[in-house]
């Protein structure tokens, strides 16, 4: 993937810092912060409802990407923001409590060089995983358990770091408020003013009318909205914080995410195994090589061609020389008697 060279990059210049200019499209903007908290499944069905996955981390790369997205994040408020800290964010990925074997939805087990802390999480065979933060690895909880959750895009192409959103749809109040920041009264265009707010990391949206606005999120209750024309903003795409709870998902049991290897499962799987690694020799390019002459392209291999087709044109020319003049005598005895 090429962002990941992106993110390699990006740490080796700066660290696990964020990065101090945000482009007008970027790795990080592939992924989605969300709040408010919600419980594992329902977190896994609100990403699904935009078109998004729950995030899957399965290199230390994509972690550590993970670590700049929550620290932009973190950015955009006045103090830090507690619950990435706290509570840990969730990701695509559960464990098997009677083996103890974290794996990813298709079942797929996680890369074992990733740290996975096992802590206990109740009776139930499946435990999911979230990612804390500041202990730098995976720990198990009870999927029940609300967090925070962060939706990962399903193309691989980068997405745009600046999003129209209905205001109305965010929330708007302590401590999540947009609060007048900075105004830049030298401004002349809007254009201008989203670019100021992608590289100001405080900046999650903007206004522009005859001077430019910056507004970031403040645990303030005394904060000013100031001007804000409705009904659509336009704020950095990495951290949404919808103004109403997402409709509760009622749990899978591990069963409908990983079926029991029954004998059925299993042979169902070697036929697919079988299926797809049965060649037909026949289409093999060995097979086809033995029906066709490779090509050659140099002249001394045409040279060589030209004089074997000669040597056999004038072998055979000679055979069919004398058989032709034995033809001619013998028709003309005939006609002689």
């Amino acid at each position: 993937m090429m962002y990941q060279y992106f993110v390699w990059l990006s740490i080796l210049t700066f660290g696990p810092i964020p990065l101090f200019s945000l482009q007008v499209k970027d790795p990080k903007c592939r992924y989605r912060v969300q709040l408010p908290v919600a419980s594992w499944h329902t977190a896994y069905d609100a990403c699904a409802e935009n078109n998004r996955t729950l995030v899957t981390i399965t290199s230390l790369t994509e972690m550590y990407l993970i670590d700049l997205v929550l620290q932009e994040v973190d950015e955009l408020f006045l103090t830090p923001l507690i619950y990435s800290h706290s509570t840990g964010v969730w990701i695509k990925a559960f464990l098997r409590s009677s083996t103890n074997e974290s794996m990813l939805e298709n079942c797929k087990s996680l890369d074992p060089q990733l740290p996975v802390k096992i802590s206990d999480a109740g009776p139930s065979d499946m435990v999911c995983l979230y990612y804390n933060r500041t202990e730098q690895n995976f720990i198990t909880d009870d999927c029940s358990q609300e967090k925070m959750f962060i939706c990962e895009s399903n193309s691989e192409e980068l997405e745009a770091c600046m999003k129209d959103t209905a205001k109305e749809s965010l929330k708007d109040e302590v401590p999540f408020k947009f609060c007048l920041d900075t105004v830049y009264n030298s401004v002349t265009s809007e254009e201008q003013c989203e670019k100021i707010c992608r590289e100001k990391q405080s900046c999650y949206t903007f206004t522009y009318s005859s001077d430019c606005k910056i507004y970031r999120l403040k645990d303030d209750s005394t904060c000013s909205m100031g001007r804000y024309p409705p009904p659509m903003i336009k704020h950095k795409s990495f951290f949404m914080h919808s103004a109403t709870n997402y409709p509760v998902s009622s749990a899978k049991p591990l069963t409908e995410w990983c079926p029991e290897l029954t004998e059925e499962v299993i042979q169902e799987k070697i036929d697919n195994i079988q299926k797809n690694l049965t060649v037909n020799p026949k289409e093999t390019n060995q097979y086809i090589r033995t029906l066709t002459s490779a090509p050659d392209d140099r002249q001394s291999a045409k040279n060589i061609g030209i004089v074997g087709v000669s040597v056999i044109s004038v072998v055979f020319g000679i055979i069919i020389l004398s058989d032709c003049i034995n033809v001619v005598k013998g028709i003309q005895n005939k006609c002689t008697r």
